[in-house]
């Protein structure tokens, strides 16, 4: 988020964790995954509740479900600053006795006998082992097969104006708010930031790809007209349609939506870790975790073989 204050003592904040879904023939698969997540929470004794549209709207009136919406709230969730978090984990590695390069770009990967080189402008460097987590970049970098397994879609974010603000008290939640079985037959967004008088919303697309190169970054107001009348006016009361800013964004996916993790077929100690956007940021921790294992010790404690190429045939 650019130009919001980072909190000084941890990079997130605590709120509650809105998922709500209509009922009928066609949301079902959104259903099943509203109860899916109650699945879990009582699996793991995560505390939470299970309402109906009436409820969601008594709760919460800014959220104009109808009755027959079927919601799961968590009121332990919460969010993350991104880039606080990144620059955490770099301050951790630092202090650790980790080299940081910021600024510099790896433009081939090799293996020869002698190691992994990875080569850019400003030189290269030889290790015995390389984990690459190169986001949208992935594809390029290490080619076959992940040429075939990976694609960039283009995202879009949208800051509406908040027309009517006593509707959304301090207490509101971060939420997933879904209509329809589609990719796109949903939205998500945050609570307004103090100061920013605008709620983030954003949704996702899957059907139009692009390349790294070839991401549109330009921001066009249509969108977020279209975002507004389509699903967020239809949904959330107190809301103004004028977007007092946009943001363009990709996402990184595989053909089933999982991560990847797992050793280049091709280029021995090369480890590829496709963690796929913003949803395997939240899941970054772990997974680094499980991975510094790996390389250093030749396990983890966490069991990645679910994220394997060998899925993919």
């Amino acid at each position: 988020m650019d130009n919001v204050p980072v909190p000084t003592l941890y990079p997130g904040n605590t709120t509650p964790t809105l998922i709500a879904g209509r009922y009928n023939s066609t949301t079902r698969p959104v259903i099943r995954r509203t109860r899916e997540d109650r699945t879990s929470a009582r699996r793991y004794d995560i505390p939470h509740e299970e309402w109906d549209g009436a409820g969601i709207r008594r709760r919460f009136p800014q959220f104009e479900v109808e009755n027959a919406a079927l919601g799961y709230f968590e009121p332990g969730g919460g969010y993350l600053y991104p880039e606080a978090c990144i620059q955490a984990q770099l301050d951790g590695a630092r202090q650790r006795g980790a080299q940081v390069f910021t600024d510099t770009v790896i433009e081939q990967v090799d293996r020869d006998g002698q190691g992994v080189i990875l080569r850019s402008a400003r030189g290269s460097w030889r290790a015995e082992r390389v984990i690459v987590a190169a986001g949208m970049w992935s594809a390029e970098l290490l080619g076959t097969p992940f040429m075939d397994l990976l694609r960039v879609c283009r995202q879009t974010l949208h800051w509406f104006e908040l027309a009517e603000p006593t509707r959304f008290p301090a207490d509101s939640p971060s939420f997933i708010l879904a209509h329809g079985c589609g990719d796109s037959d949903l939205f998500y967004g945050f609570p307004p930031l103090p100061g920013e008088h605008a709620m983030k919303v954003a949704t996702e697309q899957y059907e139009n790809n692009t390349t790294p190169i070839d991401l549109d970054c330009s921001l066009h107001p249509e969108e977020s007209g279209e975002l507004f009348s389509n699903q967020v006016g239809r949904w959330i009361g107190g809301l103004s349609p004028r977007a007092v800013r946009r943001a363009v964004c990709a996402y990184t996916v595989t053909p089933d939506f999982g991560f990847i993790v797992d050793e280049h077929p091709r280029l021995p100690g090369v480890t590829v870790v496709s963690a796929c956007s913003g949803h395997g940021f939240k899941h970054s921790a772990a997974l680094g975790e499980a991975l510094a294992q790996r390389v250093v010790e030749g396990r983890s404690d966490i069991d990645l073989s679910a994220f394997g190429l060998a899925r993919f045939g």
